[in-house]
């Protein structure tokens, strides 16, 4: 092989090498972040669909309770006095309470508190 062969084959391996980092350069690092962008989209659009398929699950479930909740509702609607009539029981309670010799018995109204101790 001659001088100008070689010079025309490293010529050659060097233009290859170019295109190559030109492609990748112009081409398909452009590609590559575009691919991995939609990745991540596709991936967070992925947990969003789980989060939403586990969201209708619950639904469903809250669906099919829903005549158990009702009735429960109901009952406690029944056991519970309404709020006007709060007034009223707590009349009842301290008079009974004052006919079986209870001392020191008093019935606030509020919201339930923890007792001390934990208990």
């Amino acid at each position: 092989m001659d001088r100008n062969d070689r010079n025309i084959l490293v010529l050659g391996i060097f233009v290859l090498i170019l295109l190559a980092v030109g492609y990748y350069l112009l081409l398909f690092s452009s590609l590559r972040q575009e691919y991995l962008t939609a990745y991540e989209q596709r991936s967070q659009k992925e947990q969003q669909k789980a989060q939403l398929e586990q969201e209708v699950a619950q639904l469903e479930n809250v669906r099919r309770n829903a005549p158990d909740i009702e009735r429960y509702i109901l009952e406690y609607y029944k056991i519970i006095p309404a709020q006007d009539e709060i007034p009223a029981l707590l009349v009842q309670v301290e008079e009974i309470a004052r006919e079986a010799d209870v001392t020191q018995f008093q019935i606030t109204p509020g919201s339930p508190e923890a007792r001390p101790g934990g208990g």
